[in-house]
């Protein structure tokens, strides 16, 4: 089960990594064209979900994967949580379902992580 949670993590690493970097270094007029719901919030905001979502593309694997503080993955799958429910109130308010699919698929590999990992927050730094 630990090497598909670890691909799991890979994924979603490399997901939300990219997408962070998409909306961190595209100039904001160029991702209003690509991606509708941008057009409802400012430029700033899309910027700090960008950098948020690449924290957490970080946080989902290094620290298991280096066994450095590896309590940052569950923690990191709850910012990824809530980024994800945002987006999915964001998109349903636009009425942009299929968004909604994929954010709800994104949403359960990441409550999977978090849930494997989650024994880090509670009873110490081991996975067993």
């Amino acid at each position: 089960m630990e090497i598909v949670t670890q691909i799991i993590q890979i994924l979603l690493c490399g997901v939300f990594g990219m997408i962070g970097l998409t909306k961190l270094l595209r100039p904001y007029e160029t991702l209003v064209t690509q991606f509708a719901w941008m057009e409802s919030v400012s430029p700033t905001i899309v910027k700090i979900i960008g950098i948020l979502e690449i924290l957490g593309a970080i946080g989902i694997v290094v620290p298991t994967a280096l066994s450095i503080f590896p309590f940052f993955t569950p923690l990191a799958g709850i910012g990824l949580t809530l980024l994800m429910i945002g987006a999915i109130i964001t998109h349903a308010m636009r009425r942009e379902y299929m968004n909604i699919f994929s954010n709800i698929v994104l949403l359960g590999l990441i409550v999977f992580v978090a849930a494997y990992y989650s024994d880090l927050l509670f009873l110490g730094f081991t996975v067993q």
